[in-house]
């Protein structure tokens, strides 16, 4: 991870942690995994909030008409999941359907994690999940760089 400090007042960046993912991973079941995409920051306040950003690149393989894909951003010290996407499910991409065989996206979610009030340590990582058990998507770094960042924010 890189890290970057920037000082001012309400609303300013704090601190950015950046990591980038070049492992492959593979999800072909319709549940969500842990990716390996983790990013650890230590606020430097307790009072600030964590922005969680994750852009990556996907390649899904369908054998029949896949109905799109999820992800969800989690806090890894205490698995709760940080933010909602357009439902419960977390971030749901492509209401579908998308093109029988191979194909590639990339996707951006972004997250706020307002329950930190503490200077402890957090780590923060992306699931994934396909809605098709007929299809896998992975995260590939050939067709883009996939990065996970955690940025503080003064409050």
């Amino acid at each position: 991870a890189d890290g970057h400090t920037l000082v001012g007042g309400q609303g300013s960046i704090i601190q950015e942690q950046i990591t980038v993912f070049p492992t492959p991973f593979i999800n072909t079941s319709d549940s969500y995994l842990q990716t390996g995409m983790e990013v650890a920051i230590t606020p430097k306040l307790a009072s600030s909030k964590i922005v969680v950003t994750s852009i990556f690149n996907i390649n899904y393989n369908a054998t029949n008409i896949p109905y799109g894909m999820a992800a969800r951003l989690y806090n890894l010290n205490t698995s709760a999941q940080i933010g909602l996407g357009q439902n419960s499910d977390g971030f749901f991409f492509s209401n579908g359907p998308w093109v029988i065989g191979d194909g590639y996206v990339q996707f951006a979610v972004r997250a706020v994690d307002d329950q930190t009030n503490s200077t402890s340590l957090r780590t923060y990582g992306l699931a994934i999940s396909t809605f098709d058990s007929n299809s896998d998507i992975s995260l590939n770094s050939t067709w883009g760089t996939n990065t996970i960042t955690a940025t503080e924010i003064a409050q």
